[in-house]
């Protein structure tokens, strides 16, 4: 459900200078990945991110061992459709029925394809 980065993530954006500085977890904090492992994160930061021109503050999560740089979970998904249901371009995202490249991404984001 929680946004997470990686750890090579977490160096580009350090090397960039976009971390602010990190807050420590306390050692309770475990996440369960799908295939039922375990880990715990290493720092959260507190980051600005945009998601189709939405902006929002949200709590991102350090994983040792992620593949991917970033991770946009449910609780975010679930605040940017909110968001853009009050918009034109999301009732036309979900009606499209043309092969738009934009529409089959924000379609398979809604399906958790991808």
């Amino acid at each position: 459900m929680s946004c997470t980065l990686s750890e090579e993530g977490e160096s580009k954006l350090q090397a960039d200078g976009l971390l602010p500085r990190p807050q420590v977890i306390p050692s309770n904090v475990v996440l369960v990945g799908c295939g039922g492992l375990t880990t715990q994160p290493k720092f959260t930061y507190d980051l600005e991110i945009e998601v189709y021109g939405f902006k929002f503050v949200v709590p991102i999560l350090v994983v040792p061992r992620q593949r991917d740089e970033f991770i946009i979970g449910s609780n975010m998904i679930k605040c940017v459709l909110q968001k853009m249901k009050s918009h034109d371009k999301y009732w036309e995202l979900v009606s499209c029925n043309n092969s738009n490249p934009e529409c089959e991404q924000f379609l398979e984001l809604l399906s958790c394809i991808s």
